[in-house]
C-alpha cells in the first residue's frame, strides 16, 4: 500500500493530494504549527514529501458521504490529483444510517477518483473516543461500534470495486482526538 501511494506522490503534478471527508479527515483537534489543522491528511502529505501547497484538504466537520458528493466533489471535479484520500462515514453512522445511500455515495466518489487516474486511499471510520462518554448522541453505546463496522464494510466493498487502497482496520480502529464524535450543531 505505502509503495503505491509513495510512487504516486513521486510523480505528482500540481494537485498532488486531494482529501475528502469529515472532521477526522480535516484534522480537527490536531493543530498544525503554522495554523489550521494537521491530522492524518497532513501527516500523510508530510510522509510523502507533498508540499502543503499541493495538499487540497476540502473535508469539513459533520460531512457525510452524501455531503462529500454534493458539496466537496464539485469543488475538485476538474482537478487531476495523483492521490485522493477519502475519510468519511462517522457522521452518517451516528445520525442518519442508510447503508444503501452510503454505498451509492461512496461509489460516486471512488468512481470519480478512478476516472481521474488517481491512487485512492479509503480511510476506515475509527471508533470515536466519546463512545466512553455519556454525551454520545441518540444511540446506545453498544450500537455505535456495530454501525461503524457496517459503514466500514460498505467502504471496503466500494473501495475494492474501484481498486482503492484501504488501510488495515487495526491501524484505524480508534481516534485519539478528544472532540472526535462530539455532537455538532448540524447533528
Amino acid at each position: 500500500m505505502i509503495a503505491a501511494v509513495h510512487s504516486a506522490a513521486a510523480t505528482a503534478a500540481s494537485s498532488a493530494l486531494v482529501v475528502l471527508g469529515d472532521s477526522f479527515a480535516h484534522g480537527e483537534g490536531d493543530p498544525a504549527p503554522d495554523g489550521g489543522w494537521f491530522g492524518w491528511a497532513g501527516r500523510l502529505a508530510a510522509f510523502l514529501d507533498i508540499r502543503r501547497a499541493d495538499l487540497h484538504n476540502i473535508s469539513a466537520r459533520g460531512a457525510t458521504p452524501r455531503d462529500v458528493v454534493l458539496h466537496q466533489l464539485p469543488r475538485i471535479r476538474d482537478l487531476k490529483p495523483s492521490i485522493v484520500a477519502v475519510g468519511c462515514g462517522i457522521d452518517a453512522a451516528l445520525t442518519g444510517f442508510r447503508l444503501e445511500d452510503i454505498a451509492c455515495d461512496l461509489a460516486s466518489v471512488f468512481q470519480w477518483a478512478q476516472n481521474a487516474v488517481a491512487v485512492t486511499v479509503a480511510v476506515p471510520v475509527p471508533l470515536p473516543p466519546l463512545l466512553q462518554s455519556p454525551q454520545t448522541p441518540h444511540l446506545p453505546r453498544s450500537e455505535i461500534p456495530k454501525r461503524v463496522d457496517a459503514v466500514n464494510l460498505v467502504l471496503q466493498h466500494q473501495a475494492s470495486g474501484c481498486q482503492a487502497i484501504t488501510p488495515t482496520r487495526t491501524r484505524a480502529r480508534t481516534s485519539t482526538t478528544p472532540t472526535f464524535g462530539a455532537p455538532t450543531a448540524s447533528s
